[in-house]
């Protein structure tokens, strides 16, 4: 479901913090969900929904990937799409050779396999790409959500944090048998997402485990 207000179209990238992002502008900017259509892509959106697009800032939340990795992962155990190997297996595929990966197809809301990508770039950079199709004109760091819905969208943005989202960001949940997205990792993990990813790495600074350098970026 992208979200749109009267200036602002936000595009859904999954687990990046957009559903937190989502309801905070509903509260707190009377942001509307026309239609319901998981993580739908700009040209999407211009054909079905081409009111939502037409003279928004268009934005998205991007999010260092070796935490992405690590939620994106969790997420496929929990709805029920079994990874052969574990972590560090499905971490090798999805940062390598091109193959059919996890996405929503719009309208529908539900997991289908959809190919990504031509095996230059990791799943992380993919679905940015897919989704945004180099036209967001912002970028929000999920671990300052606040601070950058706050610098975009103004002095309405005022809701408090109710979480501490630059460690859950980077540390996630316990689901790793307690372990932090840090603890999974060895170097050699920790080198597949910064091949894969370099170009979404060097564009925004990001560093393995390690705080955003900034909350807004601009395109």
């Amino acid at each position: 479901m992208s979200i749109a207000t009267d200036a602002h179209l936000l595009l859904r990238v999954p687990k990046t913090g957009t559903t937190e992002a989502a309801a905070r502008m509903r509260a707190s900017h009377g942001a509307c969900e026309p239609y319901r259509a998981s993580h739908a892509p700009l040209s999407w959106l211009r054909e079905h929904h081409p009111q939502l697009v037409e003279g928004k800032l268009v934005f998205t939340l991007v999010r260092e990937p070796w935490s992405w990795y690590g939620s994106f992962f969790l997420h496929l155990c929990r709805i029920g799409i079994e990874q052969d190997g574990g972590f560090e297996a499905w971490l090798e595929r999805v940062t390598s050779a091109a193959e059919h990966r996890p996405f929503s197809e719009p309208p529908n809301t539900g997991i289908h396999w959809r190919s990504i990508g031509d095996g230059s770039r990791g799943l992380c950079t993919g679905c940015h790409d897919w989704i945004t199709e180099g036209h967001a004109m912002a970028f929000i760091a999920t671990d300052r959500l606040h601070e950058g819905l706050t610098a975009l969208l103004g002095e309405a943005e005022t809701m408090p944090d109710p979480i501490d989202r630059n460690e859950r960001a980077h540390n996630g949940p316990a689901s790793f048998g307690g372990r932090s997205y840090a603890e999974v990792y060895d170097q050699r993990m920790i080198g597949l997402v910064a091949r894969a990813d370099a170009g979404l790495i060097e564009r925004f600074g990001f560093e393995p485990f390690r705080p955003s350098p900034q909350a807004l970026y601009h395109g």
